[in-house]
């Protein structure tokens, strides 16, 4: 049985050039040449930080848009021999300057492990014009996440509103490890990182909320907020409601996405593959499983990737129209389709189309290879391709609205939003 609504996808291979958007929005190039870049987040003065994922690099963009400068942090050790592995997902902590920490997720040189570490800022803490930035050895968080195969590593680290650190991982269709609380494949861990101090070792028991759904069940059941994915690459959080928006890629079936709005559940991997069963595999209760809010089919597609909730950000000066407030995007890493999708709760439907916009057509296209979106300090959903087509490098860019006002402020005060590899 499919749950959920099938989305119809226009199968286009996205070419070189910008992107195919709406009537009243451009998309624009902030910087190119970047060795595939995978993620990058915002300081509060504008700032931006790239990181690429197979140099382990993380460079610096101004917040006037100034040419990336020379690296200002290189992850050393990477594991990079399958194109799944390496620098996957950075994000900067939320109290910065207080807590001028920047956490990094990637694949370490020992075979198939996966770490997190946090690395400390030091220079020009909070000058948008400044590139003296510098950080710190780091401090190991997380390791020895492991896995036995190159793929499927998940790939977000991501803050929720209430100062968590959400990461997510994946599975290697190992057995039902999905399924099996102490085990982290499938999984979406859940952190407490704000009352760490500046220096390690830190354990597990550490990293636990306390308040988590499992918690005292085990040091990984304790940190485990979702549970039944397969490869959840990027993930979102809804900065207004706090809810959880994960793109699960698919196995032979299904693309889907998941809203998870309150903790402990199951989205079904591997018994349901988009809200499909999977007969052949008897672990997992199909009747218990949370069904996706959406699913579309892998020959349509085959790498769904969370582009976010759009909400407007206090002072931003190119907040798209009030009409977006709310609504979810997302996109196929290999089609370059950009969906718009309104609702609430577990019932979400396609947006109705708008100028610009061809009938049945998605909301954008001709995006190649988009590997992560975040809502800018302007208002503008910003993303980094992965790499830009006919070349082995890529860009940051943003789709802003040009047509004049758009909505003057977030509707719950200032808002810095934080939306969470080419996953197969």
């Amino acid at each position: 049985m499919r749950l959920g609504f099938l989305l119809v996808m226009v199968v286009t291979v996205a070419p070189a050039g910008a992107a195919t958007v709406p009537t009243g929005f451009t998309d624009d190039v902030i910087q190119s040449g970047y060795a595939r870049p995978v993620s990058f987040d915002f300081l509060p003065d504008g700032r931006v930080l790239v990181a690429e994922k197979e140099t382990g690099e993380v460079k610096l963009v101004l917040a006037d848009g100034q040419a990336a400068l020379q690296s200002v942090l290189t992850v050393p050790n990477l594991q990079t021999w399958h194109g799944e592995q390496g620098l996957l997902s950075v994000v900067v902590d939320p109290q910065w300057p207080a807590r001028p920490y920047l956490y990094a997720f990637y694949t370490g040189s020992n075979p198939n492990e996966q770490r997190v570490t946090r690395y400390g800022a030091g220079g020009a803490l909070s000058d948008g014009q400044s590139g003296a930035l510098t950080f710190d050895a780091g401090v190991d968080l997380f390791t020895g996440i492991a896995t036995n195969a190159g793929n499927h590593n998940g790939g977000t680290l991501l803050f929720g509103i209430d100062g968590s650190l959400f990461l997510t991982l994946g599975d290697d269709e190992v057995k039902c490890d999905a399924q099996e609380l102490d085990s982290v494949r499938g999984k979406v861990l859940r952190m407490k990182v704000d009352h760490l101090g500046a220096t390690g070792p830190f354990t597990l028991a550490d990293l636990a909320p306390g308040d988590n759904p499992y918690d005292g069940q085990g040091d990984i059941a304790s940190l485990v907020w979702v549970y039944g994915l397969r490869n959840p690459f990027r993930a979102h959080v809804d900065p207004e409601t706090g809810h959880l928006f994960v793109a699960d890629v698919g196995w032979q079936t299904e693309e889907e996405v998941s809203v998870v709005d309150q903790a402990g559940v199951d989205l079904g991997w591997p018994r349901v593959e988009g809200g499909v069963l999977r007969a052949e595999q008897p672990c997992g209760d199909e009747d218990s499983a949370q069904p996706p809010i959406l699913s579309y089919g892998r020959p349509l597609g085959s790498s769904a990737i969370s582009a976010g909730v759009y909400r407007a950000v206090d002072g931003g000066k190119a907040n798209w129209p009030e009409a977006y407030w709310g609504d979810y995007f997302y996109v196929d890493f290999y089609r370059g389709n950009l969906f718009r999708v309104q609702g609430a709760g577990q019932s979400w439907a396609p947006a109705p189309e708008v100028p610009g916009q061809g009938d049945g057509d998605p909301w954008a296209s001709r995006i190649n290879r988009p590997a992560q979106f975040r809502v800018g300090p302007d208002g503008s959903l910003w993303y980094v391709q992965h790499f830009d087509s006919g070349t082995s490098t890529g860009s940051l860019r943003r789709i802003r609205f040009t047509a004049g006002l758009g909505g003057e402020k977030a509707s719950m005060g200032a808002v810095r939003a934080r939306f969470g590899n080419s996953p197969d």
